[in-house]
């Protein structure tokens, strides 16, 4: 009987050395290559949570099968899963930049979402006043629409406009608010965000008390289970 225990945990311990490994890597970003410190890494499977050194590097102990998630304000989330054993000694993880380079580190913004805002539409009314050509327009004036200067002023606006509204759902739907009103921290809180976080549209539509209640309520849910409208449907009948 010892002997059959002794083999199974040796089996245990074997298994469990072979799926427990570690990688190194370094996360830079995609258009010039620069490393990209604090850098959140997060196990999907674990909730294990390491940031990225100031060159960028990073070590991850993982299973096969693990799923870690790569984010950074301003830059697209990345994803690395370990279908297998490590096939690489290094892995470079590459970030992509979504939002326009002048919100990174602008030395004339104060940190308030007001007054950010009316700074940034002085500051590049130029670009934001350049309108855009319609369907027809592009094919009266084919040069103008295949303009590479042209194109990236576009593209500026349509990215100035999605990070004002992420910059305005952050401001509103704000960390500080909900641990205010729930008491949720760490990863608690960023897992209700990830669920729970209304669109730009729906926190427009929202006074001061529907904000708190939606956020009482998603708490209430997230802790649960249960849908409370559908708990107050079933109440009522």
């Amino acid at each position: 009987m010892r002997i059959v225990c002794f083999l199974f945990l040796f089996l245990f311990v074997f298994i469990s050395a072979i799926n427990a490994q570690s990688i190194r890597g370094g996360v830079q970003r995609l258009d010039t290559k620069v490393p990209l410190g604090n850098v959140e890494i997060f196990n999907s499977r674990t909730g294990a949570m390491v940031t990225t050194d100031d060159t960028g590097l990073f070590e991850l102990a993982f299973e096969v099968g693990d799923v870690f998630e790569f984010r950074k304000e301003g830059f697209k989330t990345e994803w690395l899963r370990m279908e297998s054993t490590v096939t690489a000694n290094y892995y470079k993880i590459l970030m992509k930049l979504i939002l326009p380079n002048f919100y990174v580190n602008h030395n004339k913004l104060t940190g308030d979402y007001s007054k950010d805002s009316a700074i940034l539409v002085r500051l590049y009314a130029p670009q934001l006043g350049k309108a855009k050509l319609s369907g027809f327009e592009k094919i009266q004036h084919p040069f103008s629409a295949m303009s590479k200067h042209n194109r990236q002023i576009w593209a500026f606006q349509d990215n100035f406009v999605a990070f004002e509204k992420w910059k305005y759902i952050q401001y509103t739907f704000s960390d500080e608010l909900i641990q205010k009103t729930t008491g949720l921290k760490g990863d608690s809180l960023y897992y209700f965000k990830k669920r729970f976080t209304p669109s730009y549209e729906q926190l427009r539509t929202m006074g001061i008390y529907e904000l708190l209640k939606y956020i009482q309520e998603s708490a209430a849910w997230y802790r649960t289970g249960i849908n409370p409208k559908h708990r107050r449907g079933r109440n009522a009948g």
